[in-house]
């Protein structure tokens, strides 16, 4: 994670979840971690700066699908 006001780089904590597989997309301060294809059992993140904290977020009402963001 990169601290504009600081001018440095830092690592993130990971989630307690398994990472491989996801993506990332920014969401206002907060970091998203998705699946790109939807299926059982799969947990998707928000990470919060603020709190250097992982949180799951909802299950995705929708159908599975492909590629879907």
């Amino acid at each position: 994670m990169y601290d504009l006001r600081e001018d440095t780089w830092s690592r993130l904590v990971y989630p307690d979840q398994p990472v491989a597989g996801l993506r990332l997309a920014a969401d206002g301060d907060r970091i998203i971690a998705y699946h790109s294809e939807a299926g059982g059992g799969v947990v998707e993140l928000a990470y919060d700066p603020v709190t250097d904290n992982w949180s799951e977020l909802p299950v995705d009402p929708l159908q599975p699908g492909f590629d879907r963001v």
